[in-house]
């Protein structure tokens, strides 16, 4: 396969959370979903003391920006085409075993056209992301049962939900040391749990310094649904994390499926921008893919 010549752009990588912010910001200047990632993995990793094995990575260059949380896709937001493509060829540097890249269309194809080039790798549609945002909580019926903050012995129940919702959701990421992950989520009070008689749905957030927050993951027990238990749990978490200070807060839904994203709109969600998942490397269930190959 002839591959064609690099580009010019220079593109860095940057170890420190807050010059990331600073370079890339004419990359998400005015784009809120792109500004609300950006800042809150940014954010998240400064105030944490995160092992350099789950350090997200960070690459600016002129009219573009990527992070990259460890072995999960690329999120390249609103970067040009010829932005997409540099960044594509850093990660095939620094990166070779991505698995995938999240962007607005435009941005995400060109990256994919890049990384096949390069690589010689397929790219396949994984889905389309909804990034929505929320500054005020609708009322939502009221379900039996009641929301508690999650604590130690819930962490392995925990761990549970949160690999049947990869597994439900077909992601290849792998979340690095999931169980201490899940632990320090507990122990810094960011997990929600829903009980009615029994633990049914869970909850988290991620909060940041910039007066954001972002709710991550929401899951319910497949026995449990078309409750309210999801509406009900992420209306109350909403409220709380506006009621202590944010003043607004964010979360990403699949965009083709209507079922989250109903609980969203409920709760007050709007959607505010739409970006592309790729995925790099043949799927599991067949060379199509779940949603099909890309044309790149």
């Amino acid at each position: 396969m002839r591959e064609r010549s690099r580009s010019t752009l220079k593109v860095t990588r940057h170890r420190d959370a807050t010059a990331f912010l600073f370079a890339a910001r004419p990359a998400y200047d005015g784009d809120p979903s792109t500004e609300g990632l950006f800042v809150h993995w940014a954010e998240f990793m400064a105030a944490t003391r995160v092992p350099r094995e789950e350090r997200p990575s960070f690459f600016s260059c002129p009219g573009g920006a990527a992070l990259q949380r460890p072995d999960g896709p690329a999120m390249i937001g609103r970067s040009t085409p010829e932005a997409a493509m540099a960044l594509a060829d850093a990660f095939v540097r620094d990166r070779p075993r991505l698995p995938g890249v999240i962007g607005e269309r435009r941005a995400s194809v060109a990256f994919a056209r890049r990384w096949r080039e390069r690589t010689g790798i397929a790219v396949h549609r994984r889905t389309r992301m909804s990034e929505q945002r929320l500054t005020e909580v609708r009322p939502v019926p009221e379900v039996s049962g009641k929301p508690r903050v999650a604590g130690s012995a819930d962490e392995s129940w925990l761990t549970g939900m949160w690999v049947a919702f990869l597994a439900e959701l077909r992601l290849r990421e792998q979340l690095v040391d999931l169980p201490a992950r899940i632990r320090g989520r507990v122990a810094a009070g960011q997990m929600r749990i829903w009980d009615d008689g029994e633990r049914v749905a869970c909850a988290g957030f991620y909060p940041a310094a910039s007066g954001t927050a972002r709710i991550a993951p929401v899951y319910t027990l497949r026995a449990a649904r078309r409750r309210g238990y999801a509406t009900a749990l992420v209306a109350g978490l909403a409220r709380e994390l506006l009621a202590g200070g944010c003043r607004e807060v964010h979360l990403t839904a699949d965009a083709d499926n209507p079922g989250p994203n109903a609980v969203y709109a409920r709760v007050g969600f709007v959607p505010v921008a739409l970006q592309l998942h790729l995925e790099f490397a043949v799927p599991d269930d067949g060379p199509a893919g779940a949603n099909g190959a890309v044309a790149c």
